[in-house]
């Protein structure tokens, strides 16, 4: 069952997760060296789900939307990722501070 409480808090995770991703994730990294573009972030996001799985533990589903400037002296060769994530978040007990403990990219692609 979709929680509302679930998905306000993978939405509060998803812009520094999505700069995690542009920094570290060899899937994603790599489709960034494919572009001439640099200072990626998320754009956008859309098709949250987010449910509860136990106490401090939920899943998600979600469709990110990354972008970069476009350097103007090289060829354009895209300038936004769009990726389908699924992940699970999870709280230490008395705790409120939430992390996405595992994700993974189902489906991700420049707009070449």
């Amino acid at each position: 069952m979709v929680h509302s409480n679930a998905i306000a808090i993978v939405e509060n995770l998803l812009f520094d997760f999505a700069a995690t991703l542009a920094d570290q994730d060899e899937r994603i990294t790599g489709l960034i060296a494919q572009t001439n573009c640099f200072g990626w972030s998320l754009e956008n996001f859309d098709n949250l789900r987010a449910w509860f799985q136990g106490q401090g533990k939920l899943e998600f589903a979600v469709t990110l939307y990354l972008s970069g400037e476009q350097d103007e002296d090289k060829p354009w060769s895209g300038s936004e990722i769009k990726a389908d994530i699924e992940g699970k978040a999870s709280t230490p007990e008395n705790s409120n501070v939430w992390k996405i403990t595992e994700y993974r990219i189902m489906k991700a692609d420049t707009d070449l």
